[in-house]
């Protein structure tokens, strides 16, 4: 018995234009700054805004690391982040056509603790980024 390959470039190129994934992306990001509010997990504020989508366009790295600046300050008034607690920006490699990340250099420990990056793509509709072929 013989298996045919269907998965042609011309379907695999459908298929990918059929997902927005910029869209999707840029849900995630949103989805995952409510899930650190809604988590109990901010202090400053910088974990929450230090989170960016990187889209087919660029990285909204820059523009996370403008507004977590203005996140160094805890609910009693003492000094907590600096700039140097954001991350260098990811950038797609190979056939990666957007991410998610958090900036801030303790969002990894947070994340293992309390997810809100990983649930916020658990909680991301499908049905609504997805254009029919």
């Amino acid at each position: 018995m013989t298996i045919r390959n269907w998965y042609t470039t011309r379907v695999i190129e459908a298929a990918h234009q059929a997902v927005n994934l910029d869209a999707a992306a840029l849900w995630v990001e949103g989805q995952a700054k409510a899930n650190v509010g809604d988590n109990g997990q901010v202090d400053t504020g910088f974990m929450r805004a230090s989170i960016y989508a990187v889209l087919s366009s660029g990285s909204r790295h820059a523009e996370a690391a403008a507004e977590a600046s203005g996140h160094e300050v805890g609910k009693d008034g003492r000094r907590r982040n600096k700039s140097g607690d954001m991350a260098s920006s990811v950038t797609l490699t190979g056939n990666a056509r957007a991410a998610v990340a958090a900036g801030a250099i303790y969002s990894f420990w947070q994340e293992r603790s309390n997810s809100f990056l990983l649930r916020a793509l658990e909680q991301l509709d499908m049905q609504s980024v997805v254009r029919r072929i």
